[in-house]
């Protein structure tokens, strides 16, 4: 098994997603999940003691942030259950991109990177990402006999792994919540930047707790008022 996977989403006329990237530290039993559109500055983490959250990198807050910009903390979503250690398995995020998503921007993909379909009209490419913490059979993984394809399987401490699988689901994109904080840019960045944003990731949970990524395209425009 491997302790890296590249995956993303790409239609058939060759419209793609962001690039993902999950890696395991598996003598630590660490799992990790970032994307090129969050600028490897932010990620998931999820550990073996069951405290996992999506945070600004702890190295970077002073590339990203100004003293007058930088949080207060650097965690997005954050949450700890100690019984989470004790679970034979369980699902830690879900990536979804739902269709029409893929954008038309030229990106540069490594060799490596797993292309998933685009799902079709009304569904979403959801990416399941789940933690074994036993010994599981080989060739199997979770929801495979209801069609689930495999991205990838990583290792993790002792007989533990890291299963990634794949399906096109029903899908139905969130209201977003009414904006309360104030906008801000990173480090370095101006409003004339925003002109050029065509991703976005929306951060939740699902019904099982597990984290949930949403990633769909953007348009920018400047407003006449």
């Amino acid at each position: 098994m491997t302790s890296k996977a590249r995956f993303a989403v790409r239609s058939t006329d060759g419209r793609t997603s962001n690039i993902w990237t999950c890696w395991t530290q598996p003598q630590k039993g660490d799992v990790y999940l970032t994307s090129d559109a969050l600028g490897k500055a932010l990620k998931l983490s999820d550990y073996p003691t069951g405290r996992s959250h999506i945070a600004y990198h702890y190295e970077k807050g002073g590339a990203l942030f100004t003293a007058e910009t930088i949080p207060r903390e650097r965690f997005i979503l954050k949450q700890e259950n100690a019984e989470r250690a004790f679970e034979a398995w369980r699902l830690v995020a879900c990536v979804l991109v739902p269709a029409g998503s893929p954008h038309d921007v030229s990106r540069e993909a490594p060799s490596d990177t797993i292309w998933l379909p685009e799902a079709p009209e009304g569904e979403a490419t959801e990416i399941g990402i789940f933690r074994f913490n036993v010994k599981a059979l080989p060739g199997t993984w979770p929801g495979k006999r209801e069609g689930t394809g495999l991205v990838a399987d990583l290792s993790l401490s002792g007989t533990g792994r890291l299963c990634i699988v794949w399906r096109h689901a029903k899908f139905q994109m969130p209201t977003a919540p009414k904006s309360t904080g104030t906008r801000g840019l990173f480090k370095g960045r101006t409003e004339e930047d925003l002109l050029e944003v065509n991703r976005a990731v929306i951060f939740g949970t699902t019904d099982s707790g597990a984290f949930s990524l949403i990633e769909t395209k953007v348009s920018v425009s400047r407003s006449e008022d």
